[in-house]
């Protein structure tokens, strides 16, 4: 399950006007063999965007419209040094044993303590308040069990969850250290998702819940839409027109054809609704999206 937040990410996304606006995503790895496949996999979504834009514009608007992404193919730098985001290796940092501690007046294990205690603090305001993109999602320590308790004691941080990992982080590598953390997270979502979908069934019985692209997204532009749920990895190619709520259908290969799903959510969330996406089995309906209404 993932909800998303409206951020300072979001809403400068939403504040682009001009036309058209292209996105390339490519989840990148930091071991082999994954990484030798990133560049290659990076290529072909180049390829995929160039041959889109063909049937629309010409090539000298192209080579415009790609060239920030030929400058990332030519950056050997970045492909050859990439490394996690600053804030997860932050956070593992400060829960990696107490390694990085600073305690330049005294060695006595009270005031080493007292000065943990101050570190975690210094780190739980940095979540808690100076990250607003992770706003509303949950957190998940790694750490050693008799660091993660004293940090799980000072924080207050309504996102941190319960359960915790007990294991020193930077000797995980990323892929094991995001099973581990799925495991933690796999019974929470289990819930929250379980909370959801009851609370779509009682809003049915009232006939404040509704479901199928059409109806929607209708109920989207003319803000009505509460809660948005979408079906993870589904795609419904086509557009909608924001005035109306009219559903267009058409291929994906067109570069102004979006995915009706992905419209759909935008305006929910420009309208200040929740956006949630589940996975295919956790879904109330089978068209790919389901909502409940504000009235």
């Amino acid at each position: 399950m993932y909800n998303v937040v409206n951020s300072p990410l979001i809403e400068d996304l939403f504040s682009v006007s001009t036309k058209p606006c292209l996105s390339l995503y490519l989840p990148t790895h930091r071991t082999q063999p994954e990484r030798r496949d990133d560049y290659t996999r990076f290529h072909q979504l180049v390829r995929e965007l160039t041959n889109s834009l063909k049937n629309g514009f010409s090539q000298a608007e192209i080579d415009m419209l790609m060239a920030p992404f030929h400058d990332i193919d030519r950056d050997e730098r970045f492909w050859n040094q990439r490394r996690a985001g600053i804030a997860k290796r932050g956070f593992a940092i400060a829960n990696s044993g107490g390694m990085r501690r600073f305690v330049g007046y005294t060695t006595t294990s009270d005031e080493i303590e007292l000065d943990t205690q101050r570190f975690y603090r210094a780190v739980d305001k940095i979540l808690t308040e100076e990250v607003p993109m992770m706003q509303d999602m949950p957190l998940v320590l790694a750490g050693l069990s008799e660091q993660a308790v004293v940090f799980q004691s000072i924080s207050r941080n309504p996102r941190l969850v319960e359960r915790f990992i007990d294991v020193n982080p930077l000797r995980l590598t990323q892929r094991d250290l995001t099973q581990r953390s799925w495991e933690v997270m796999e019974p929470y979502i289990r819930q929250q998702s379980n909370a959801l979908l009851e609370a779509y069934d009682e809003a049915a019985a009232h006939n404040g819940g509704i479901e199928g692209v059409f109806t929607i997204a209708h109920a989207a532009t003319e803000g009505r839409v509460q809660t948005l749920f979408v079906e993870d990895n589904r795609q419904v190619p086509g557009k909608i027109d924001e005035d109306t709520g009219n559903v267009i259908f058409d291929d994906l290969a067109q570069p102004n054809i979006n995915d009706v799903l992905d419209d759909i959510a935008r305006v929910v969330l420009q309208k200040g609704g929740t956006v949630i996406v589940l996975p295919t089995h956790y879904m109330p309906t089978s068209t790919g999206a389901a909502a409940i209404l504000r009235y």
